[in-house]
């Protein structure tokens, strides 16, 4: 099909996940007429298989590890059918606001087909031709399955399949100790199944500083599951009593095997070369503006290869849509922290390795929640907030481990992201008692050798001479 006549919307939006969704609707509400398509479920992965469903399904498995630590009898099926209830609850609570109903509401036009490209401004679905001003990508991502000989004969579990399986397995193997694996070795290990998670990598969250992939570890163990660390699978088969794997250690038998080893970027069919994209390596080329070789096509989420985040997601969507709607310059670039939801959490932002070894210049500053009176009143005090920063207080990366992590690193995310110093952060009056006060104290920490050493003290001296 050719690209000849005007086009008929100003932006068409391919995917209504995470990125595709608020782009859509961002653009709806500023007045440009917008077509959205969406093959599958509206929210996506992170609605359907990701994000909403993991998060209350570890949570429900927190409450049943605790009313069985408080005597309760709860067998593995019951505590499976309740998580799973959980789930389900949660996706459904949250659907309406990712519906089509919803959106079209917005005033976007909702199409439920795969979209894919027939010209540099005009994709085809289900026969029909669209022609817009901008196009985004915006498809997702899928499980990555490794290419280990017989783990697709078995059909492996992943994220996209846990959720409608009826019955717990017994035991079970997780490949991959990236966030989703973390999560999930402990929720099933807290329902009460023998859980063994095998990574590749010498530590658990590779991606993590060290100090938070050596929390991770203790949590796991705490919870039971036993971990099998730098040890590669080499062959998966089916057996009577269930899976069989071959590693280069051991020999592991298990009855289900959930895949967490990653995700690819979901372009596969889009005929990207109809709309002259360039893809290399597998991925599609994109500038900071993130837009592709053909620059009225922007590749926005988890489709663009980037940190395979909803909140990531979500931003270049922003960025995106200023670039659409406004046609300012704006390039992405901002810190995108981390967070796994386990408990206690863990959290992080910036360069992982620059806590683990700090440049020259910069200082590491801790604050154990041991001394954190919230954490004391609670009872709950594993767990520390440390930020690395340089010069008179720039900050370079931060690291949380502990209940709330995630939130307390969002509060250094906005400082920066803002370009506050750790000055602000030392100078914050936070609520008596909460755990935020350790990030101040982490902060005021930071500056002690400042305010507290031998030129301040000489000053000092000489100022108490005054009369």
């Amino acid at each position: 099909m050719s690209d000849a006549g005007a086009p008929r919307y100003d932006l068409a939006v391919i995917g209504a996940g995470a990125a595709g969704l608020s782009l859509a609707a961002g653009a709806a509400r500023l007045g440009l007429r917008t077509v959205l398509f969406e093959a599958g479920e509206m929210g996506g992965d992170c609605l359907n298989t990701g994000c909403v469903p993991s998060k209350a399904f570890l949570a429900a498995a927190g409450r049943i590890a605790a009313r069985r630590r408080a005597g309760a009898d709860i067998g593995l099926a019951a505590a499976f059918e309740e998580a799973m209830a959980e789930a389900r609850r949660a996706v459904s609570t949250i659907a309406p606001h990712d519906s089509q109903a919803r959106f079209e509401g917005l005033g976007v036009e909702v199409v439920r087909a795969r979209a894919t490209f027939s010209g540099r401004n005009a994709v085809t679905a289900d026969g029909a031709e669209y022609r817009a001003k901008r196009i985004a990508i915006a498809t997702g991502s899928s499980p990555h399955i490794p290419d280990i000989p017989g783990l697709r004969e078995i059909e492996p579990l992943t994220n996209e399949t846990l959720w409608t399986r009826e019955a717990p397995p017994q035991r079970l193997a997780i490949l991959g100790g990236g966030a989703m694996g973390v999560e999930m070795a402990q929720a099933f290990a807290q329902l009460g199944a023998e859980v063994v998670l095998i990574e590749r990598a010498a530590r658990l969250l590779p991606a993590a500083p060290e100090g938070v992939s050596e929390a991770a570890s203790h949590l796991l163990t705490q919870s039971g599951a036993a971990l099998r660390l730098t040890c590669a699978v080499t062959r998966v088969e089916r057996i009577d009593a269930g899976v069989r794997l071959e590693t280069d250690g051991a020999r592991v038998e298990v009855d289900a095997v959930l895949v967490a080893a990653g995700r690819r970027m979901s372009i596969d069919g889009l005929n990207l070369e109809a709309a002259d994209i360039a893809v290399q390596d597998g991925r599609i080329e994109r500038d900071t503006r993130l837009r592709a070789s053909n620059k009225r096509v922007f590749v926005i989420g988890d489709a663009g290869g980037g940190a395979f985040l909803t909140h990531a997601a979500g931003y270049e969507a922003s960025i995106a849509l200023r670039n659409i709607a406004f046609r300012t310059p704006a390039r992405a670039g901002a810190v995108i922290p981390a967070a796994v939801y386990c408990d206690p959490e863990l959290a992080w932002i910036g360069a992982p390795d620059a806590l683990d070894e700090p440049p020259k210049g910069a200082r590491i500053a801790r604050w154990a929640f041991a001394v954190n009176d919230r954490a004391v009143a609670e009872g709950l005090v594993e767990g520390e907030v440390a930020i690395l920063a340089k010069g008179r207080g720039r900050i370079l990366a931060a690291s949380a481990t502990g209940p709330g992590a995630g939130e307390q690193i969002a509060l250094i995310a906005l400082a920066m992201q803002s370009g506050l110093k750790l000055s602000a952060l030392a100078a914050m009056i936070a609520p008596y008692p909460t755990r935020a006060e350790a990030i101040k104290g982490a902060a005021g920490a930071w500056y002690e050798p400042l305010v507290f050493g031998p030129t301040a003290r000489f000053a000092v001296g000489l100022l108490a001479r005054l009369p």
